[in-house]
């Protein structure tokens, strides 16, 4: 016990030990359930947003849908070649493939997009691949939690021009 004297009185203070620095999260802090949940959370969140500036926008020509698509998709590959270069660096050959694949996808998607008629089957293809992909890589990635917040963040701008550019192509 430590007594602290004043003018007028003594006060008895008990000394606390010192304080304990904040506990650290570990990078590996999400589990692959929850590193799916976060991913597929975005998505579905990203697929409302379409949906709603679709049904926002109303019917528009394929051109002026591929061309409002492209920001979102350059912004994908964007998070998507992050990804590829973080997964080089902790050469997880895996991660890596599945990175090397969503590039690929998203950039058949953009090209896609200017080649194949919107209305065909075969125009749908790319998205489902480009989130099946993503859902590989969020299964197999063990390293930084950015990395999963980065791969949400690219399956919700992925979602986005999905669903807005299948409601176009149910309106039309």
């Amino acid at each position: 016990m430590t007594y602290v004297s004043a003018t007028d009185f003594d006060l008895e203070v008990e000394a606390s030990p010192p304080a304990q620095p904040a506990a650290v999260v570990p990078p590996d802090a999400f589990s692959r359930f929850d590193q799916l949940i976060v991913l597929l959370g975005a998505a579905g969140l990203g697929a409302l947003t379409g949906l709603f500036g679709a049904l926002l926008l109303g019917r528009t020509t394929p051109w002026l849908a591929f061309l409002a698509s492209t920001p979102f998709l350059i912004t994908a590959f964007h998070f998507t070649v992050v990804t590829l270069c973080d997964a080089s660096e902790r050469k997880t050959r895996g991660c890596w493939a599945a990175a090397i694949l969503s590039v690929a996808i998203v950039l058949t998607w953009a090209m896609a997009g200017a080649v194949v008629p919107a209305g065909s089957a075969l125009y749908f293809v790319a998205p489902g691949l480009a989130l099946a992909s993503l859902v590989m890589f969020a299964s197999c990635w063990r390293g930084s939690s950015r990395a999963v917040y980065r791969v949400a963040g690219e399956g919700a701008l992925l979602a986005v021009v999905a669903a807005h550019q299948g409601l176009l192509a149910i309106m039309s």
